[in-house]
């Protein structure tokens, strides 16, 4: 009966007896978003120029026979033509008409002129979030009632394991403790 009592009354002290422990945690969180747009504008001009057919004529007729019979014996022959993709160019002696004869043909041309424009927007937003706080109580026992615990415990437990260690050992020191209380 008095162990009984002496385990209630360690119980009960132990359990009043309990410490407590606040802790308190502040969290803080940033946030930084950052977001990049990238706009591109292309405009596209196309001027068309029609094609060129010129045709001229360099008389070479004078009022002299002679001459002219010259002329004509000079540059019967005559004649120079270049050409490149749809342009062409040509010089040549008319003998009918007594003329030099300049042709200029250019093709249809195309001129393309790209203008881009390109637009960059940076937004920043920064969130801070601050002042979280949480709060835990925390129920302990102190360690130096643990130690007074231990101590008036500490002989149940030897002879605890004493007897699981060696269980003839400690049934005969049962029996002669009963006969020497008697």
């Amino acid at each position: 009966m008095k162990k009984v009592l002496i385990i209630l009354f360690l119980s009960v002290f132990l359990v009043s007896c309990l410490g407590t422990k606040k802790t308190v945690e502040n969290s803080d969180s940033l946030k930084e978003l950052e977001k990049i747009e990238i706009s591109n504008d292309t405009t596209k001009t196309e001027t068309i120029n029609r094609a060129i057919d010129d045709e001229f004529l360099l008389s070479l007729r004078t009022s002299d026979s002679l001459a002219n019979e010259a002329i004509r014996k000079a540059l019967e022959n005559f004649k120079q033509e270049k050409n490149s993709g749809t342009n062409r160019s040509s010089v040549y002696f008319d003998y009918d008409k007594m003329a030099l004869v300049l042709k200029n043909s250019i093709g249809e041309t195309k001129d393309t002129e790209l203008e881009t424009n390109s637009e960059i927007k940076i937004e920043k937003t920064r969130e801070e979030l601050i002042s979280e706080y949480s709060e835990t109580v925390i129920r302990m026992i102190p360690w130096w009632l643990w130690l007074v615990a231990a101590f008036f415990i500490l002989p149940h437990i030897i002879k605890t394991v004493t007897a699981i260690i060696n269980p003839l050992g400690a049934g005969i020191t049962m029996i002669t403790k009963k006969r020497n209380q008697q």
